[in-house]
């Protein structure tokens, strides 16, 4: 009987989390607004890239490499004329 009563329970907190997680979302007209167009960066302004890899732990080997191809890969990129006639 108490494995039953806890199998219900369970059951019966799946079923609630499920329809908590099913729950719509209302918005009224005064709520939304408008969203600008995006621009078009200037010709002249480079393209920026970044990068996220360790620098300071045991994994410094992999950083340097990352580090060292990506600017590798923009060196030559630049030298090819850019990306649309943008530098990178």
């Amino acid at each position: 009987m108490k494995r039953r009563r806890s199998v219900f329970l369970l059951l019966l907190v799946a079923f609630a989390l499920v329809l908590a997680g099913c729950g719509g979302f209302a918005f009224s007209e005064a709520t939304k607004e408008a969203v600008p167009e995006p621009t078009e960066p200037a010709p002249s302004e480079p393209i920026k890239i970044g990068q996220l890899c360790d620098m300071t732990s045991t994994f410094v080997p992999w950083g340097v490499q990352v580090r060292d191809g990506m600017a590798l890969a923009a060196k030559e990129i630049n030298e090819a004329g850019g990306v649309n006639g943008r530098m990178i």
